[in-house]
């Protein structure tokens, strides 16, 4: 099973994992191969990161991305105008509505907030795939990146480090950093437990758990409470709708806690 990615630079793009999205305790089969595939994923990495063709080329199509990312992150809190992304998809909202209507059932859920978060709760997923829009994906990226939530993808392009490395350096820039650029970075999770734990069939779908999502085990990969919304929207609406449909609950006061904070952030 494809593990989680622990960090791989490549001339100042960054794929990485954050700490809630642990992956199973591995065999020492599974070790042995993944330690294999480890060392020829940063191999291929230092090899394109001396390719100064390859990175002029990136940085070239990375700075007309970041352009278009960032204006329309940038556009995407105030109602989704100016922005690509599509007609919401009403009937899958309809469908959110419902099913946070049922998990507020869970006391927890129900239970209001007795304060304002500290920041230290689990954050937004947004899980994503190469296969959508452009536009749609490199603003999600951006928004994303300015509320610091990890972007969940299934797997690999065509099963390739490479692959995946350049198609990520095309949406972002390999030479785009928060050092570089003041700008911040999305987190890339890659786990495709994760889309089987919260039953993630479409993309975007837009996740808020209530709970540090638990490690697989030989058990069975637990799943926490949690809000969801899927559709073709930005993570500022999708949060806007949590909050609206889970009003004066644990989980809805941080959903608007999160949209306010998006927001807020240029």
């Amino acid at each position: 099973m494809l593990r989680i990615l622990r960090l791989l630079a490549l001339a100042g793009l960054y794929l990485a994992t954050t700490p809630i999205l642990p992956a199973a305790e591995p065999g020492a089969d599974d070790l042995d191969s993944a330690s294999t595939r480890s060392r020829d994923a940063v191999e291929q990495a230092q090899r394109l990161s001396r390719d100064t063709r390859f990175n002029r080329r990136i940085r070239r199509e990375g700075e007309r991305a970041l352009s278009a990312a960032g204006q329309a992150g940038r556009k995407a809190p105030a109602g989704l105008a100016g922005t690509d992304f599509p007609e919401n998809d009403e009937q899958a909202l309809a469908k959110a509505r419902e099913d946070i209507k049922a998990l507020l059932s869970d006391p927890r859920v129900a239970t209001p907030a007795d304060s304002p978060s500290d920041g230290n709760e689990p954050r937004p997923l947004v899980f994503v795939s190469f296969s959508m829009p452009e536009t749609s994906l490199r603003s999600l990226l951006a928004e994303a990146a300015r509320a610091d939530s990890p972007v969940v993808l299934r797997g690999l392009v065509e099963n390739s480090m490479k692959r995946t490395v350049a198609r990520l350096g095309e949406l972002l820039g390999t030479g785009y950093s928060s050092e570089t650029t003041g700008e911040p970075t999305p987190s890339l999770a890659i786990d495709p437990t994760l889309f089987e734990r919260f039953g993630v069939d479409k993309v975007p779908t837009f996740v808020l758990p209530l709970d540090t999502i638990a490690p697989c085990t030989p058990e069975g990969c637990p799943v926490p409470t949690h809000l969801k919304v899927a559709g073709d929207v930005s993570l500022v609406y999708a949060l806007g709708v949590m909050a609206r449909e889970a009003d004066g609950t644990t989980l809805g006061t941080r959903a608007e806690q999160w949209r306010q904070r998006l927001e807020v952030r240029p």
